[in-house]
């Protein structure tokens, strides 16, 4: 099963996406400092993705806000161009489309580790140990290091992603995922805010007694 607006991408959605100045600097260098700047309890900031099936000649826009908390919950609220919320509380799993009045239910470990992008962001801190992370020169971005980070263990949903980090502040502002199907996705980040005041309902997810309920097996995706 495909999920056309959530899991476009491959490990974010960087966005879960996991929590350096010189020319000079190491990916190592880089990468310790980002996560001296993502080390706090929770996150939040507006999202545009930009989402590429290029076997399909198809291009999917969408914006919206996403919210992290330590050390594993995550929500992502899709605003537009059609709503949708996927919301973790580190356990459980739910994506739901409320036009369509369905809900997709799963285990959050086996549906957003190690390669969905809806959790890339939420433990920056295991990047390094996740990933062969690399300074990407071919990907040269005035006023960013990009790093390019390659998962450890082989994953359908995730074979390659870039960070793009601002030289000046170490906050990841941009986000590109390709996966094993060569779809890529793009995610700029804006209105950032660190220890964002997140109300712990925002992570739990009561489903509607008239929604469709669909199980959702990782080895579908």
């Amino acid at each position: 099963m495909r999920l056309r607006y959530v899991f476009l991408i491959g490990f974010f959605m960087v966005l879960a996406m996991a929590w350096h100045a010189g020319a000079s600097e190491t990916a190592e260098a880089v990468m310790e400092k980002v996560e001296e700047r993502y080390d706090c309890e929770s996150l939040s900031a507006d999202f545009k993705q930009i989402s590429v099936f290029a076997e399909m000649d198809i291009e999917d826009t969408a914006h919206g806000k996403v919210m992290f908390k330590r050390p594993d919950k995550v929500r992502w609220e899709y605003k537009s161009p059609y709503p949708q919320l996927l919301i973790s509380d580190g356990d459980s799993l739910w994506i739901y489309k409320p036009e369509e009045n369905q809900v997709i239910v799963g285990k959050a470990e086996a549906l957003m580790g190690k390669g969905n992008s809806a959790s890339f962001m939420a433990d920056i801190f295991s990047l390094q140990k996740n990933f062969i992370i690399e300074t990407a020169d071919s990907r040269k971005k005035e006023g960013y290091y990009v790093l390019r980070l390659e998962p450890k263990e082989k994953v359908q949903q995730l074979a390659v992603a870039y960070l793009f980090v601002s030289r000046k502040t170490y906050i990841i502002e941009e986000l590109e995922t390709e996966t094993a199907f060569g779809e890529v996705t793009r995610f700029t980040f804006e209105n950032i805010k660190f220890n964002a005041d997140i109300a712990a309902a925002k992570f739990e997810f009561d489903i509607p007694i008239d929604a469709d309920i669909i199980a959702m097996d990782p080895l579908s995706q």
